[in-house]
Formats: structure tokens, C-alpha cells, sequence
């Protein structure tokens, strides 16, 4: 979920689709100003007016020269694309072989502890709430907290893609005032405190969710874009 890998192969996959098909296109040009270029070369017709002739093969050798560049450059870029694919393939499949085969039914199992026990205080009301909360004083960091850059999230596609309405990478169902995706170094099912905020569980993953960033789970896309962007400073542990 929270945008993911998945969702960048498929990304690069149109855009080769795309690129392949323009290809093909001016390849099709290309042979058609050759042939343009060849007739007027044989043309007997055309030799009383040579200057004419010459000004419309240069302009045809110019174009062709032009097109035949662009297929250089994009054949460039569909390599560049076919290359980051694998690359991200490769990534997606070790970002989340954790919850694969025999890893997945340690973490169903986590997953399931942690949906029974939770940490959420509904007494606490709605997430959206409490963000004015937030203890973002700098001298949390003299207490073992941590600067974090913090964004949010939903389940609707336009957060998660594909992944819309599906388990969190962590196999939970996620859950506003508990679920937070955050980088693979940080553990699944990792407790944490986020000052002023309160007790959240790491459940879920996002390629945009790097080191030093955590995205925070919302039940709607309007509270989420209203929590926007902020700084936060996270514990571990609490």
C-alpha cells in the first residue's frame, strides 16, 4: 500500500508500450521519406529542374536525419525503461519477500496479535483531531526521539493503487490511530510513539517511504490531505 513498487513496474511498462509504438511510427515515416527520396532521384521528369529537385531532397534527407534521431533517443529510453523495470522488480520482490512463504505465516500471525490487541484509544476521538497535538519541540530529541518527515495516507486507489482496499504490506487491516507504513530497516509490528499524537504500530511499507519518513494511515483521502505534510518526531519502542 501507500504507493507502491507494484505500481511504478506497471508505470514503466506503459511507458515502454508507448515508446515501442511511437517507434514503430517513425520507423513507417522514415521508409516512406526514403521512398519519397528514391523517387526523386529516378524521376526523369524531375531533371529540367534540378535546383528544385536538390532543395526537396535535402529537405527529405533532413527529415529523415531528424526522425532517425528520435529513434535513437527513444530506443535509448526503452532501454533505460526495460532496465529499471528489472531493477524495480528485483526491489519489490526483496522489499516484501518478508511476508512470502514460510515469513508469511510468522507475520499473519503478528498481524493477528496486533489486530486483537491493537493501540488505538477510541477515547481519543478522530486522528485528524489531535494533529494540533503535535509536539514538534526540538528538545524531544534530548528525550530519544527522532525528526521525522511525515506525510498520510488512505486506502483509496488514488493513495494505493492496485493495492486499494487490501491488507497493509505487514498482513493487517489497516487501522486509523494505529497503522504506519515506514521504511524496510524498521521492523514490522515495531511500536512507536509520534509526540503528541500517540501509540502507532509500523504494518505497512511504500517506495516513497524512505529513511526518515513515515506516512501515517487516515480512513478518508480528505483527512489524509489534511494532514498534508509535517514534521514530526517519533520514539521506538514505547
Amino acid at each position: 500500500m501507500a504507493t507502491t513498487l507494484r505500481m511504478e513496474i506497471d508505470e514503466l511498462n506503459n511507458i515502454k508500450d508507448q515508446v515501442e509504438t511511437y517507434m514503430r511510427t517513425v520507423s513507417t515515416e522514415v521508409e516512406a521519406y526514403t521512398n519519397i527520396l528514391n523517387e526523386f532521384a529516378d524521376n526523369q521528369y524531375m531533371k529540367g529542374s534540378i535546383e528544385a529537385t536538390q532543395l526537396i531532397r535535402d529537405k527529405v534527407v533532413s527529415a529523415t536525419s531528424n526522425l532517425d534521431g528520435e529513434i535513437s533517443s527513444f530506443v535509448a529510453l526503452l532501454s533505460q525503461a526495460t532496465l529499471l523495470t528489472a531493477e524495480t522488480e528485483a526491489e519489490y520482490s526483496r522489499r516484501f519477500q518478508n511476508i512470502a512463504g514460510d515469513d508469511f505465516s510468522q507475520n499473519s500471525s503478528n498481524a493477528q496479535v496486533i489486530e486483537s490487541t491493537g493501540v488505538q484509544d477510541v477515547s481519543q476521538g478522530r486522528l485528524i483531531d489531535r494533529i494540533s497535538s503535535i509536539n514538534t519541540d526540538p528538545a524531544l530529541l534530548q528525550q530519544g526521539y527522532i525528526q521525522y518527515n511525515a506525510t498520510a495516507y488512505c486506502k483509496c486507489s488514488k493513495c494505493c493503487g492496485i493495492w486499494s482496499n487490501s491488507p497493509t504490506a505487514g498482513g493487517t487491516t489497516p487501522e486509523e490511530g494505529r497503522t504506519v507504513a515506514m521504511a524496510g530497516n524498521i521492523p514490522f509490528f515495531t511500536n512507536i510513539d509520534i509526540a503528541g499524537l500517540g501509540n502507532f504500530v509500523v504494518e505497512d511499507r511504500g517506495s516513497a517511504i524512505t529513511e526518515g519518513k513515515i506516512d501515517i494511515y487516515f480512513n478518508s483521502h480528505e483527512e489524509a490531505l489534511q494532514f498534508g505534510r509535517r514534521t514530526v518526531y517519533v520514539k521506538f519502542g514505547s
